[in-house]
């Protein structure tokens, strides 16, 4: 009964994705830009990898001015070991530059730390993000993600307005029906500008079994237009805040 819960929760979360320009009003003040960076670790070497950011990698962004820097991982569904990390740019120029932790090394650092992640990443891709507030729905201040359903979807091009109308109203459901948080983007620069990535939040898969049921019928309640032929295909997995492997932010 669990797992179907699980399996009917995330293909109703995923039902939503992209495709045409996005209005100017919204382009303008409300997005957000960050950076992802997607690492599919080898079997075996989670620990080692783990300990390399925490031990190295943390201390030289931290050198050299990185403020914040969230990552998070595959809690049990999904694709094993596969790490996402998150920072905010404010620049594509940034990209113009060597990466800030690189500039914080020496030679022999630098010598050791490659040699570390060609030993513990099998793949790495890095695209730009970009939030989408009006398609979302925040957490309460304060508040500190823990997990959540991350779901990508992919739409057919020439669709967006069609999934954008229909994504706004699946946020404010769930955010009448008990869920954390419902935060989505858009994949722009490095990626398929037609994916959108959507982190339904939660405190713990118990939490899923109470308030799944309840997105559920609110969402089956409304209604909502079938996006069939909208979303081409949509993937799912469990993931994991990691603070220890995080750059918090400084209080404001």
């Amino acid at each position: 009964m669990f797992v179907s819960l699980l399996l009917t929760l995330a293909l109703a979360a995923s039902g939503f994705s992209q495709s045409k320009p996005v209005p100017a009003q919204t382009a303008a003040a409300q997005m957000q830009t960050y950076g992802i960076t997607v690492m599919q670790i080898k079997p075996g070497m989670a620990l080692e990898f783990e300990n390399y950011i925490k031990q190295v990698a943390i201390p030289l962004m931290k050198k050299a001015g990185v403020k914040e820097m969230g990552v998070s991982r595959t809690n049990g569904l999904g694709m094993d070991s596969t790490y996402y990390s998150m920072t905010p740019i404010a620049s594509l120029a940034e990209f113009d530059s060597i990466p800030p932790m690189y500039k914080a090394m020496g030679w022999d650092t630098l010598s050791v730390s490659l040699s570390v992640m060609q030993r513990c990443v099998s793949s790495i891709r890095t695209f730009l993000f970009l939030e989408r507030p009006d398609l979302s729905f925040a957490p309460a201040p304060g508040y500190s993600l823990k997990m959540g359903f991350l779901i990508t979807n992919s739409v057919a091009p020439g669709r967006n307005e069609e999934f954008e109308k229909t994504a706004k109203e699946v946020a404010a459901l769930a955010g009448k029906s008990g869920l954390r948080a419902y935060l989505t983007g858009k994949v722009a620069f490095g990626g398929n500008s037609n994916d959108y990535l959507t982190f339904a939040a939660f405190d713990s898969f118990a939490e899923v079994a109470k308030v799944g049921p309840v997105f559920l019928k609110a969402l089956a309640d409304a209604k909502l237009p079938s996006q069939a032929g909208i979303v081409m295909w949509s993937d799912n997995s469990a993931m994991s805040v990691v603070p220890e492997l995080s750059i918090e932010p400084a209080a404001k």
